[in-house]
C-alpha cells in the first residue's frame, strides 16, 4: 500500500476536515434512504444544507461558537428525552457552523461546499491502531487515511437472542444494564474554553451517539471514527482525551453488537490506555472513566465466544470496583458501581463460585434498590440473579422470595409475556417439583406454556414447557399424561425444529423412558434408536448423551431377554464411556455391572465375575468400602457363586453385603436375608437361618398392605424350617400368623402351603395336630 509524504499540522487539519465532510455527506445519503416521513424530509435539507462561508475576516470567532453551543445544547437536550431523530439537523447545524471557521483558519485551500460533490470516499469501520499517538497540533505526523467500506462490514442492528435475564452466556436482551451504554450521553460544547476542533469532534461523537440510537450503526461508526482521528490533533487535552474514550467505547459498542468481539475489544483497550495516562493526575470523572472501561471490557470478555476466562474476567471488574469505591466511597448508591456488582456476581457465577457470587448480588441488590428505586427493571435482574445462585445452592425457598420479586417487576414492565417471564416461571415451578408439590408446579408451569403459546416464535420454549410437565407426570407416575406431553412437544419440535436438533433427542429419550415403564419394549427401543441417531448426528459417536442412550437400549433389549444385543450395546456405551472418562468413574462401574448381568444371563460365568469384580474395583476406590453401591457387585458375585452351587463362596459374599446394609431397612436389605438363610440352612445352621428371618421380621410392617407377601412368605419359611425339624408346635405357630396377616388385610389363607403340603395333608403326616388345624 503505497504511502502519501508526510503532511504538515494544516494539510493533516485538512484531512481529517475532508473526511468530516464525506461523513456528513454519508449520513445526508444514509438518511435519503430512510422510509420515515421525518427522516426522508430531514436527508432533504441535509444535502441541499450548505454552510456559507466568508472570507472578509468579519466573523468572530466567539459568535461562531456560541452559535455552535447553543444548537449543539438543542441537540443534546432532544437526544437525552428520547427524541434523536430531531437531535440529527441541531448537530449538523453545529458542526457546518464550525466547518467553515475551521476551513478558514487551518488552509487557505480547504474545501468548501463546492467542494463536496467529489468526496465520495466512505470511511471504514475498521477499529483505530491500538497504540493511540499522543500528537500535539504542530507534530508532523504521518497519520493513516481511512478505506472505504466494504457491504460485508456494514452494521445492523441485531435482534435480541432468545435468553434469559441473567443468562451467564450469549448476548443480553436490551432491557438490562451491564454498563455497555454508561458513555451514551452526549457531551455539551464550552464556548469559552473548548477549540474549534474540540467542539467539531464533540458534535460528530454526538451524531454517532443518536445514530446509535436511530440504529443506523454505519453512520454512527463513520461518526465515532472521524471524531476520534480529530482527536488526534490534541491528544495531550484533557477534553479531547475524554471524547476519544466516548468515540472508542462507541465503536466498541458497535463491534459488541456485531458480535465483533476482537475488533471490540482493540477498541476498549485502546480507550483504557488512554484512560490510563498520568492516571494519578486525573480527576475523579476520569477516574471513573478508566472503571467504566474495565467494566465494559470485562463484559466483552464474559461474552466471548469461546469459553469464558473467569479469573481474568473477575479480575477486571474487580479492578473496576475498587476504582469506583475509592473514588465514591462504600456507602454511596451509584448505579454504575451497582451495575459492576452485577457483573462480576455473573461472572463467578459462570466460574462455579456461588459462593463469592451471593455476597456480589445482595450488594448490587441493595445499592440498586436505594438508587434507582424498588421497582426498577435492573433491581429485578439482580433479583433473578440472586434466585438462581440460591437455586443452585438448594437454597430454594429463599430463591422463590427473589424469583417473586423479579415477577412484581417484570410482569409489569416487560408484560407476561416477555421471554424472560416464562423463564422465571419455570425456575418457580422447577423449585415447587423439587419440594414435590407437583399440583403448585403444574399450574404455574401451565401459565408459562399460555404464555409462551401466545408469543410469536417461542415455539422451542413451548416445547421446553411441556417436556418438563411431561416430567412432573412421570414423576408422579401417570405415565399416560406423561407421554401424551411427550408426544405434544415433540411434535412442536418437530414442526419448528432441524430433524437433528438436540431438544428433539432428549423428548424422544425420556418417551423411550415412559415406553419402557409402561412395558411397551419394542415402542421403546425404536424411541431411543431415534433419540440415539439425533444425538450422534448433534454431538458425534464419543458423546457421554450417546453413551447413556446405548446404555438405555440395552436395559430394555435385557428387559426382551436379547442378551446378545444386550451385551453389544453395552459395551458400546462402555467403550464411550472410557473414551470420555478417566477410565475409573461411576458410570464405568455401572456400566461394567450391566455386562456382568447379560453374560451371567448368557451362561458366561466365568467372565461375568471377572466384570463384577472390576465393577466392585473401581465403586470401593471411589465410594469407599461400605457405601451401598458396593454392595450391589458384592450381591451379583454371590449369586453367581450360588448357582454354580459354590455356597461357601455365596455366603462369604453375602456376608460382605449384609454387613453393608446393617441397620437399613429396604427391600434390598430383605432379599439378602432371605439368601443367607437359605444358605444357612443348606448347611444345617437352623439357628442362623431363623436369626435372619426374624431380621426380614424386624424390617416389616404387618399393618402395611405393602409389607403383607413378605412377612406371609417369611413365617411360611419359617414354618418349613421347622418342619423338616420335626418341631410340630413351632410349625403351627408360625403358620397361624401367617394366617392371621392374610385375614387382617381380607385375603384368603387356603393358598398357604409347607414344603408342597397343605393344611390337611399335614394333619395326617403329624397326628398330634388337632384335625381344625
Amino acid at each position: 500500500m503505497e504511502t502519501a509524504p508526510s503532511p504538515t499540522a494544516s494539510t493533516h487539519c485538512a484531512s481529517v476536515m475532508k473526511a468530516t465532510s464525506s461523513t456528513l455527506k454519508d449520513i445526508a445519503r444514509l438518511l435519503c434512504q430512510n422510509k420515515a416521513a421525518k427522516g426522508g424530509s430531514l436527508a432533504t435539507m441535509m444535502m441541499t444544507h450548505r454552510p456559507t462561508t466568508k472570507n472578509d475576516g468579519n466573523i468572530h470567532h466567539n459568535t461562531t461558537m456560541d452559535t455552535a453551543w447553543r444548537l449543539n445544547e438543542v441537540g443534546t437536550t432532544l437526544a437525552r428525552n428520547d427524541r434523536p431523530l430531531e437531535a440529527v439537523p441541531h448537530f449538523f447545524d453545529a458542526f457546518c457552523t464550525l466547518s467553515s471557521t475551521s476551513c478558514d483558519k487551518t488552509n487557505d485551500n480547504m474545501p468548501t461546499s463546492t467542494h463536496w460533490s467529489y468526496l465520495d470516499e466512505q470511511p471504514t469501520s475498521s477499529p483505530p491502531p491500538h497504540k493511540r499517538r499522543r500528537t500535539a497540533m504542530n507534530d508532523s505526523t504521518q497519520h493513516r487515511f481511512i478505506t472505504p467500506i466494504t457491504k460485508a462490514s456494514t452494521f445492523t442492528k441485531q435482534p435480541p437472542p432468545q435468553g434469559g435475564a441473567a443468562a451467564p452466556a450469549g448476548y443480553p436482551t436490551s432491557e438490562y444494564d451491564e454498563g455497555m451504554n454508561i458513555f451514551s450521553p452526549c457531551l455539551s460544547i464550552n464556548a469559552d474554553n473548548d477549540s474549534v476542533h474540540c467542539a467539531q469532534a464533540t458534535i460528530l461523537l454526538n451524531l454517532g451517539l443518536v445514530h446509535v440510537a436511530l440504529g443506523q450503526g454505519e453512520v454512527a461508526c463513520t461518526c465515532f471514527r472521524q471524531s476520534w482521528e480529530i482527536t488526534t490533533l490534541a491528544a495531550d487535552n484533557n477534553v479531547m482525551r475524554t471524547i476519544a474514550v466516548h468515540c472508542l467505547h462507541g465503536m466498541g459498542n458497535l463491534y459488541f453488537q456485531r458480535r465483533c468481539m476482537d475488533d471490540a475489544v482493540h477498541c476498549l483497550e485502546a480507550a483504557l490506555e488512554i484512560c490510563e495516562q498520568d492516571d494519578a493526575h486525573h480527576q475523579q470523572t476520569e477516574q471513573l472513566q478508566t472503571a467504566h472501561v474495565l467494566n465494559c471490557l470485562g463484559v466483552l470478555q464474559f461474552h466471548q465466544c469461546r469459553p469464558c476466562n473467569v479469573d481474568a474476567t473477575v479480575a477486571l471488574f474487580r479492578r473496576a470496583l475498587a476504582i469506583q469505591r475509592k473514588v465514591l466511597g462504600n456507602s454511596r448508591p451509584d448505579a454504575a458501581t451497582a451495575t459492576t456488582l452485577n457483573n462480576l456476581g455473573r461472572a463467578l457465577c459462570v466460574g462455579g463460585r456461588m459462593d463469592e457470587a451471593l455476597p456480589a448480588y445482595l450488594e448490587a441488590f441493595d445499592m440498586r434498590v436505594r438508587a434507582l428505586g424498588y421497582d426498577h427493571l435492573d433491581v429485578a435482574a439482580t433479583a433473578y440473579n440472586i434466585g438462581q445462585t440460591l437455586q443452585q445452592q438448594k437454597k430454594l425457598e429463599q430463591a422463590l422470595e427473589y424469583y417473586d420479586h423479579f415477577m412484581f417487576i417484570a410482569s409489569r414492565k416487560l408484560g407476561r409475556l416477555h421471554i424472560d417471564v416464562v423463564l422465571t416461571l419455570k425456575c418457580m415451578a422447577q423449585i415447587h417439583q423439587e419440594y414435590r408439590r407437583f399440583d403448585k408446579s403444574l399450574a404455574i408451569y401451565h401459565v408459562a406454556l399460555k404464555a409462551a403459546k401466545e408469543s410469536v416464535g417461542r415455539h422451542a420454549e413451548v416445547a421446553s414447557i411441556l417436556n418438563k410437565i411431561g416430567n412432573i407426570y412421570f414423576e408422579m407416575s401417570d405415565f399416560d399424561r406423561a407421554k401424551e406431553a411427550y408426544e405434544t412437544g415433540l411434535q412442536v419440535e418437530r414442526n419448528h425444529l432441524d430433524k437433528h436438533h438436540p431438544n428433539i433427542g432428549v423428548t424422544l429419550s425420556n418417551l423411550g423412558l415412559i415406553l419402557h415403564r409402561k412395558g411397551n419394549l419394542v415402542a421403546a427401543k425404536k424411541m431411543y434408536q431415534e433419540a440415539l441417531q439425533v444425538q450422534q448426528k448433534c454431538y458425534g459417536e464419543s458423546d457421554v448423551r450417546v453413551a447413556k442412550t446405548l446404555f438405555s437400549i440395552g436395559n430394555i433389549e435385557l428387559s426382551m431377554r436379547d442378551y446378545a444385543m444386550a451385551l453389544e450395546s453395552y459395551q458400546q456405551s462402555l467403550r464411550v464411556r472410557r473414551q470420555n472418562g478417566t477410565g475409573d468413574d461411576l458410570d464405568v462401574a455401572t456400566t461394567l455391572n450391566s455386562v456382568g448381568l447379560a453374560l451371567y444371563k448368557m451362561g458366561i460365568h466365568a467372565l461375568a465375575l471377572c466384570t463384577f469384580s472390576e465393577c466392585l474395583r473401581i465403586r470401593r476406590n471411589l465410594l469407599g468400602p461400605m457405601a451401598r453401591d458396593v454392595a450391589v457387585p458384592l450381591y451379583n458375585m454371590g449369586t453367581i457363586h450360588h448357582a454354580r452351587g459354590s455356597d461357601d463362596q455365596a455366603l462369604h459374599f453375602f456376608q460382605q453385603v449384609h454387613d453393608i446394609e446393617l441397620g437399613c431397612k429396604d427391600k434390598d436389605v430383605g432379599y439378602t436375608l432371605r439368601t443367607l438363610a437359605q444358605l444357612y440352612e443348606a448347611r444345617g445352621d437352623n439357628e442362623m437361618a431363623l436369626s435372619c428371618y426374624k431380621e426380614i421380621l424386624q424390617n416389616l410392617n404387618e399393618d402395611d398392605v405393602e409389607d403383607e407377601p413378605a412377612i406371609v412368605r417369611t413365617l411360611t419359611s419359617i414354618a418349613n424350617m421347622h418342619l423338616r425339624c420335626g418341631e410340630t408346635e413351632q410349625v403351627f405357630e408360625s403358620t397361624c400368623a401367617a394366617i392371621r396377616v392374610r385375614q387382617r388385610h381380607g385375603k384368603e389363607f387356603k393358598d398357604i402351603g409347607l414344603s408342597g403340603f397343605f393344611l390337611f395333608d399335614i394333619s395326617k403326616i403329624c397326628t398330634k395336630a388337632p384335625p381344625a388345624a
